[in-house]
């Protein structure tokens, strides 16, 4: 594998997707507030928006799993 290949391959694995996911799937494009402690906030609900609807994702699997 060249070198560039093996970069991009551990990027798509990295931190990258969970930006592309908020930015299309949520529908995240700009800040509606002002100032970086506001943005800062925002950008912390954001998350944990994300990471609350992958976890609800996650628990609902399992219990489908423990159901059969």
């Amino acid at each position: 594998m060249r070198n560039s290949n093996k970069s991009f391959y551990l990027l798509k694995n990295g931190c990258w997707t969970v930006f592309g996911q908020i930015k299309h799937n949520r529908g995240f494009n700009r800040f509606s507030l002002r100032g970086l402690s506001k943005n800062i906030t925002e950008w912390g609900l954001i998350c944990v928006a994300h990471n609350l609807m992958k976890w609800e994702s996650i628990t609902k699997n399992q219990l489908k799993v423990a159901e059969e």
